[in-house]
């Protein structure tokens, strides 16, 4: 006798939750830099990506470090 089984799996979406930036305020002499990170609560929500910009292109540039960094 053979027995059949459906299994059915289905996608959970997770929400972020909160993000929290590794600093709250920056100032920058000209030509100087900073690393700013994103903590992405919880760290298994289903979309992790942060797109960064800036309103000020003429004076600040981006370069992703990878998705949570700038």
């Amino acid at each position: 006798m053979n027995t059949s089984y459906a299994i059915y799996v289905e996608d959970v979406f997770i929400p972020i939750t909160s993000i929290s930036l590794s600093v709250d305020k920056v100032d920058l002499d000209s030509g100087s830099s900073c690393i700013i990170s994103a903590l992405i609560v919880p760290t298994n929500a289903t979309i992790v990506e942060i797109f960064w910009e800036t309103d000020h292109q003429d004076i600040v540039s981006i370069e992703h470090i990878d998705k949570k960094t700038i």
